[in-house]
């Protein structure tokens, strides 16, 4: 089965929960009524949750404008990572990006440290790799791209934070 298969099959699928919520999500709590009856109740509302979440697929006019806005932000995060390859002599097409990207997409998903410092550093070399990128240049543009975006990212965040009035204890008051 080709990946171009499954991406189909997955989009029918979501289309489906998206359109017949009520189906699944009682399909869902027979399922695992089999295994777990005291979870049953729970998996209908997750399915039915998720299912809200896919809302947008039942308006085509605004499914076609996430899409445009995903795949333009996706791409441009792409471009990015390719004009930081190219500024530490990267020599990998252009398309190597979206595979990068998606390694890291999972790579940071994954448990790491506050901000994915290391993590991010590590999918890179493992993406790039894979493109015979040597890995001392790999960790350099995954060490350069990273710093050069989270830094003032994370200061304009302090930024709006203060602006707001926020500090940060006021992110952890709930915890005790």
């Amino acid at each position: 089965m080709t990946a171009q298969t499954v991406l189909l099959v997955l989009a029918a699928g979501l289309y489906a929960v998206a359109l017949f919520p009520e189906r699944w999500s009682a399909l869902a709590g027979r399922l695992v009524g089999r295994v777990a009856p005291r979870m049953a109740a729970g998996a209908e509302r997750i399915v039915l949750a998720f299912a809200t979440g896919l809302g947008v697929l039942k308006h085509p006019a605004r499914f076609a404008a996430v899409l445009t806005w995903t795949l333009a932000h996706w791409l441009m995060n792409a471009f990015a990572f390719w004009l930081a390859f190219k500024a530490v002599g990267g020599r990998a097409p252009a398309t190597a990006m979206l595979f990068v990207q998606g390694i890291l997409a999972i790579g940071v998903a994954l448990p790491a440290a506050p901000g994915f410092f290391g993590a991010f550093e590590k999918f890179g070399e493992i993406g790039l790799g894979v493109y015979g990128v040597p890995k001392a240049q790999a960790v350099t543009w995954a060490m350069g791209y990273h710093l050069l975006s989270f830094v003032p990212i994370t200061v304009i965040g302090a930024i709006y934070a203060a602006r707001l009035g926020l500090r940060l204890g006021d992110f952890t008051k709930g915890r005790r």
